[in-house]
């Protein structure tokens, strides 16, 4: 990860003073850069399960049995969880300190879950 850049500034700080503006005397000009470096390889584990159902449940129901259209058609109704575990997050890894200047890179990972529930209809043909 490289995290690199130039021209920040802290406009809060006042840009008066007797030998100069604050800001020149701290060094935090306007032009000032940055640049911060880090490498780092890992596994990230994960982990996906679902359940599902079919059910051939429009052929019992009032309206539906009346249209040929439904005679194959199954209800499909399935439930899932995704888990990935240390995933970097750029808001959560990037330090940005405006005084003094120095934007770093601090990694930190964290799990991440989802779960998800589906309803559709299947045709088969």
């Amino acid at each position: 990860m490289n995290l690199s850049g130039f021209g920040i500034f802290n406009h809060f700080i006042s840009t008066t003073g007797l030998a100069g503006s604050d800001a020149d005397i701290l060094g935090l000009t306007p032009q000032s850069g940055f640049s911060d470096t880090e490498n780092h390889t890992h596994a990230s584990p994960f982990m996906d399960a679902s359940i599902n159902a079919h059910a051939k449940i429009f052929e019992d129901l009032p309206y539906f049995r009346n249209y040929a259209f439904f005679e194959d058609a199954r209800l499909v109704a399935s439930a899932g969880y995704l888990y990935l575990g240390n995933v970097a997050r750029p808001y959560d890894s990037v330090n940005y300190v405006t005084f003094p200047i120095n934007p770093s890179i601090d990694i930190e990972r964290d799990g991440w879950e989802l779960k998800y529930f589906t309803v559709g209809m299947d045709f088969t043909y």
